[in-house]
């Protein structure tokens, strides 16, 4: 499921320049989260249309979003700037007790897994890659509150495996160098993707 979060996104909230610099010694980003609960990430008609998508007939879903859906507190683009729209996912999927939600996301010039469990359904996983070309500085990585174990900056791309022959299959998320080589791996199992009963 390809969401586009930049033809009808709202601007974005910046904070003073001043506010900037100090934020800059933490190597956090200029943006941080709006206060105005109209400001939109997604128009109306892809909403729409994404929750006609959440209730197809599926084991795993996977949401693929240009910016992290997960990540908190890293001052950059994420959903978390946009807390309104970040909520009506959540309660989408909630609604619809849509189970097997995965998301993929970029925009960070590094690759990390990140886990959003606090208000959410069930804990939902990010496999976040990027750059593809382009990376930070190691020394600059922005903080994230919801990061699960390191992260990798180089050139890489993300992989998700499933191995459907286990009575509850098993989802290998893995970020892997432009060499193929395996940089970070963390393991789930299809049950840990569902709401309690």
């Amino acid at each position: 499921i390809l969401l586009d979060t930049r033809w009808d996104r709202s601007p974005l909230t910046r904070v003073s320049d001043a506010e900037y610099d100090a934020r800059r010694r933490e190597n956090v980003g200029p943006y941080t989260s709006t206060s105005d609960p109209d400001a939109r990430l997604l128009g109306e008609d892809q909403w729409q249309w994404l929750a006609v998508q959440l209730q197809q007939p599926a084991e795993v879903r996977i949401i693929a979003t240009s910016i992290p859906f997960a990540q908190e507190g890293t001052g950059w683009e994420i959903w978390a700037n946009f807390p309104a729209e970040r909520r009506r996912l959540l309660d989408l999927i909630a609604a619809g007790e849509t189970a097997g939600v995965l998301f993929i996301t970029g925009d960070t010039h590094r690759a990390q897994f990140s886990r959003l469990a606090t208000d959410a359904p069930y804990p939902l996983w990010e496999v976040n890659s990027s750059g593809l070309t382009e990376n930070v500085d190691p020394e600059r990585v922005a903080p994230d509150a919801n990061r699960v174990g390191d992260y990798f900056v180089g050139d890489n791309f993300g992989l998700i495996r499933i191995d459907w022959s286990l009575p509850d299959p098993v989802i290998s998320l893995e970020i892997r160098g432009d060499d193929d080589s395996l940089k970070l791996r963390h393991e789930l199992r299809l049950s840990d993707l569902r709401a309690p009963a």
